[in-house]
């Protein structure tokens, strides 16, 4: 049998917890925005004239 939440089928179980697509691609979204943050702050930090440094800069200001 496959169980959905709100028509969203259940991929697998982490014990009592039902993980989804949704949730999967969620944590998907999340972790790109960590990482590409991270990269932006390391670049302001390290390399102050680079170009992803001054990309960080443009989309902060």
């Amino acid at each position: 049998m496959e169980f959905h939440i709100f028509d969203d089928p259940v991929v697998w179980e982490m014990g009592p917890i039902p993980i989804t697509r949704t949730m999967l691609t969620s944590l998907g979204v999340s972790l790109t925005l960590t990482a590409i943050a991270f990269l932006f702050r390391e670049a302001v930090r390290n390399q102050k004239n680079g170009t992803i440094a001054t990309l960080a800069e443009m989309v902060v200001s």
